[in-house]
């Protein structure tokens, strides 16, 4: 997904990403075992994540270890295609 400042998106979340057979209970809302949720977003600003040429070395191996939390639950949400992607920017 790609969207640019002060675009709006709607995204539909599948029970199995949401809260599956499990009801949830917040203090505006209530939704029901196996729901589909949908969230209306819109891009107010974003920070432009910072080249690896220019980072340091403590910022290269911090830039790592989140690229690699990153592959780690994509692979336990068996999302592995996404998840082989994140560990390759772990190397490079």
């Amino acid at each position: 997904m790609t969207m640019k400042k002060g675009e709006v998106a709607l995204l539909t979340i599948a029970p199995q990403y949401a809260f599956g057979s499990s009801e949830s209970r917040q203090e505006l809302a209530v939704v029901p075992p196996n729901s589909t949720l949908y969230y209306q977003v819109e891009l107010v600003s974003f920070v432009k994540a910072k080249e690896v040429s220019d980072m340091n070395t403590e910022e290269k191996i911090e830039a790592a270890l989140e690229k690699r939390q990153e592959g780690i639950a994509l692979v336990y949400a068996a999302e592995y295609a996404r998840a082989s992607k994140r560990f390759q920017k772990v190397t490079r």
